[in-house]
């Protein structure tokens, strides 16, 4: 038997798959339909087996779960969001809460300003110059300075660079493990001085630093402070001095109004404030953790203020 190509009609052998000529593929016609003889039962599709019952136990298990996955996920949001209702009603931020946190602050604050004062003795107070020729005028508010703030030092004589030689080099080798090393050599200043009730206030010229020394009037020993520049207290300082005493006026006004004015540590002047050139003996001298300080009353007497961590000490030189 023969087929004929449908593409070039070169008619081929049967036993040929592909036309000889174009390379055309045989195509075969479909084998006619048998249908099945009169009487003869129709086959029904299989029934579903164990296996496949099976697979549809497990799909239904796994429907199953992922819907209570999503009720617990969806009810763990619901108390979430309940949870964070509830907190926020009870503690949520408002103004009341934030008084309250204000509050908390500004104790703690108090608490450690309390801690600081209690723990030096030379409380650190505002700044303030003297300059009696200059009108005062108000500022922010001065930042203290302590003698408690500076770092002790404890050198031997042969490590510091600069030894005292002059007036206080007695008083250094005494208190040189207080002091620590000089700073600066042994020098005359000006200065400014006044006398208190409780003390005395001093002012030097060459670094506009105020001394409070509080003696007493007549201690050996006891606390100071010093003070940088600041004005304004004294423009809201009232009061009268009793008989026989006097109210501080310009710096060293400012500085007694700064520390309470009547009712301040120092009291109230027991003279007029008097200023002293280099000339008339006034001297200084600075080192790491204080510093020697002869004002003209010590020029008379022969006596030396040291000021040091640990107070103040008035003695012969």
């Amino acid at each position: 038997m023969t087929w004929t190509c449908p593409r070039c009609e070169t008619v081929n052998q049967d036993n040929l798959d592909v036309c000889e000529v174009c390379d055309t593929k045989r195509v075969k016609a479909a084998a006619p339909a048998v249908s099945a003889p009169i009487g003869s039962v129709p086959i029904s599709p299989p029934l579903p087996t164990a296996t496949s019952s099976r697979s549809l136990k497990r799909n239904l298990a796994c429907y199953s779960i992922l819907a209570l996955t999503g009720l617990i996920l969806f009810n763990l949001f619901v108390v979430s969001i309940l949870g964070a209702i509830f907190v926020y009603s009870k503690f949520g931020v408002g103004p009341n809460s934030v008084q309250v946190v204000s509050a908390i602050t500004s104790t703690e604050t108090q608490a450690v300003a309390s801690l600081v004062v209690t723990a030096t003795p030379q409380s650190e107070f505002s700044t303030a110059t003297h300059e009696p020729t200059v009108t005062l005028r108000p500022t922010h508010t001065p930042r203290p300075i302590s003698t408690n703030s500076l770092v002790r030092a404890t050198p031997s004589p042969e490590a510091c660079a600069l030894v005292p030689a002059g007036l206080f080099s007695n008083i250094w080798r005494q208190f040189r493990n207080e002091l620590g090393c000089p700073l600066t050599a042994e020098q005359a200043i000006q200065d400014a001085e006044q006398t208190f009730q409780g003390g005395h206030l001093f002012w030097r010229s060459d670094v506009d630093l105020y001394y409070a020394i509080y003696d007493g009037g007549k201690l050996t020993h006891g606390n100071w402070a010093v003070y940088s520049r600041h004005f304004g207290y004294i423009d809201n300082c009232p009061g009268d001095p009793p008989t026989g005493l006097s109210k501080p006026i310009s710096g060293f006004g400012d500085i007694w109004c700064y520390l309470g004015g009547t009712t301040s540590p120092l009291g109230w002047a027991t003279d007029h404030e008097y200023g002293f050139l280099p000339a008339q003996g006034i001297r200084i001298q600075d080192f790491q953790n204080g510093l020697v300080f002869q004002d003209s009353d010590g020029v008379q007497h022969n006596l030396v203020y040291v000021l040091s961590e640990s107070g103040f000490s008035r003695m012969n030189p």
